[in-house]
């Protein structure tokens, strides 16, 4: 998402997405589309799993969330991330139902996606998992698809990390130890209640 828009401006504004202002309209509307594009995703997600109560309840928690209005108005990984996470729960919640190739193979490529725009949705992988084995009617072969599903959209999109697969693990190492053992400035965060009052008073 970050690398079309970098190119997208490139090519048309000489200018990279992190350089956007936020009183550019292109950089507001292709994150605003998404943030709306996953409320809508996420009424359905819980009308076809539950009831419709329980998907508009979900799509207004949403809709109304400070960090989420917040971030619609950024070009950041974190607006698309989530609506790769509510489209791989849809489908995963498809196949644990319905136990059919398509909703796995689907499930797997938008699981990929999520991990090509931002790493944290890599521990849905154990979702996949479980739909399959909390199924009575297991059937291997659809949970094997689902998984190179999984690999394959990651990398089709990624192609660095087998290109130069040395640098592309040692990247994710350092992000990993970052994560273990913090960073310097990030105890500010933390420790900062006001820190997280900050989207709700700018929205």
């Amino acid at each position: 998402y970050i690398f079309f828009l970098d190119y997208f401006f490139f090519f048309f504004k000489q200018k990279t997405a992190y350089e956007i202002k936020e009183c550019d309209w292109s950089s507001d509307v292709c994150s605003s589309d998404l943030a709306l594009l996953t409320i809508i995703f996420l009424y359905f997600l819980g009308q076809q799993h539950f009831n419709k109560e329980v998907g508009l309840w979900a799509a207004l928690f949403l809709a109304v969330s400070p960090l989420n209005i917040y971030d619609s108005h950024l070009v950041t990984a974190d607006v698309p991330v989530v609506l790769f996470i509510v489209l791989t729960t849809h489908f995963c919640l498809n196949y644990y139902q319905k136990g059919d190739l398509l909703s796995a193979i689907i499930a797997g490529v938008c699981l990929g996606l999520g991990i090509a725009t931002k790493y944290l949705p890599g521990m849905m992988l154990v979702t996949i998992f479980l739909a399959h084995f909390f199924r009575k009617d297991k059937k291997p072969e659809n949970l094997y698809w689902g998984v190179v599903s999984v690999f394959g959209a990651f990398f089709l999109v990624t192609p660095y990390a087998l290109i130069d697969w040395l640098a592309f693990f040692t990247g994710l190492a350092k992000v990993f130890g970052i994560m273990q053992r913090g960073k310097e400035g990030l105890n500010y965060v933390v420790e900062n209640p006001f820190y997280y009052l900050y989207p709700l008073v700018t929205t």
